[in-house]
């Protein structure tokens, strides 16, 4: 494919850099340009696979969702007890579950 494109002259100098330090043809910095974007974009919008499972199957409990990076912190904490897992919202101990309901009265 032929790509013809009008560059401002900040990009154009960008180019012309990468060129030089590199050695490369426009084209070559062009592709890799494109191909490291496309990756970029590409692990921007698809959805963690780690992530993608929560919700997926039923736990009992109703706040999994709004709770995965506890309850994920949690689980992984029991799992390797040597390990201190920590960062942000996992840090915060995992709320109450819908099995221990308030009761009315």
């Amino acid at each position: 494919m032929r790509v013809n494109a009008r560059l401002d002259e900040a990009t154009q100098q960008q180019l012309e850099y990468l060129t030089q330090a590199t050695g490369q043809s426009v084209s070559h910095v062009v592709r890799e340009s494109v191909a490291q974007y496309y990756a970029q974009v590409r692990r921007q919008r698809a959805p963690s696979r780690f992530l993608a499972m929560a919700g997926q199957w039923r736990s009992g409990h109703i706040d999994t969702a709004s709770n995965v990076k506890a309850v994920l912190t949690e689980a992984l904490q029991a799992k390797f007890p040597q390990h201190r897992v920590s960062g942000g919202a996992a840090d915060q101990p995992v709320k109450k579950r819908a099995a221990s309901k308030k009761r009315a009265g």
